[in-house]
């Protein structure tokens, strides 16, 4: 008598049971209603254009001067790095509170709490800060060119790439707060209704 079954573990599994999963999942992605979380990135996106009009008229103007490098070429000296911190600082706030509110927002969709609305609010956040950026230095004043041995007023500019994270990352922070300090394991989803059968 073989003795084959004892020795592997897997034997007494059921082999049908991955592709039972799998099925579970595809039904779950099925039964998820993305119009709501396709709102929350669009939101972001506007949002985007926001930060980027308000980011351009907040942020200060600074002054650099070009002077010669002694080879026929200039060098751009920023006069006050303290506007230019300042202006990222301003990015980061607003930044912030965009993250903030959505997560929270997020969060209010009961019947869709789970791991859906954590990649809408990452892929959104990152978006929305892309498009922020893109709208304060497209549309800012100021050039990096002019006369050597003279003062001139640089273009708005995002010197710290790494903040175009941070309103994702605020989000997902957020979100996940709020779901940490829920007790209930089902996150307080609303219940779905039941399914009509016709007779």
């Amino acid at each position: 008598m073989s003795h084959a079954a004892d020795l592997d573990p897997d034997a007494d599994l059921d082999p049908h049971a991955d592709e039972a999963e799998s099925v579970e999942f595809a039904d779950r992605l099925r039964a998820v209603n993305w119009r709501p979380l396709a709102l929350i990135v669009l939101g972001q996106l506007v949002t985007g254009v926001l930060i980027g009009v308000i980011w351009l008229h907040w942020a200060p103007k600074t002054v650099a001067y070009l002077v010669s490098n002694g080879s026929g070429g200039s060098v751009l000296i920023p006069d006050e790095t303290e506007s230019q911190i300042a202006g990222d600082g301003r990015f980061v706030v607003l930044s912030l509170v965009a993250g903030l509110v959505f997560g929270i927002a997020a969060w209010g969709l009961r019947n869709l709490r789970g791991p859906a609305p954590l990649v809408a609010l990452t892929v959104g956040g990152v978006l929305s800060s892309l498009l922020g950026r893109t709208v304060g230095q497209l549309f800012a004043a100021g050039s990096n060119t002019g006369r050597v041995n003279s003062a001139i007023s640089p273009p708005l500019t995002l010197h710290a790439s790494p903040v175009i994270w941070l309103q994702a990352l605020i989000a997902v922070l957020a979100y996940t707060a709020l779901a940490g300090l829920t007790a209930n394991p089902d996150l307080h989803r609303q219940p779905r209704p039941p399914v009509q059968v016709a007779g």
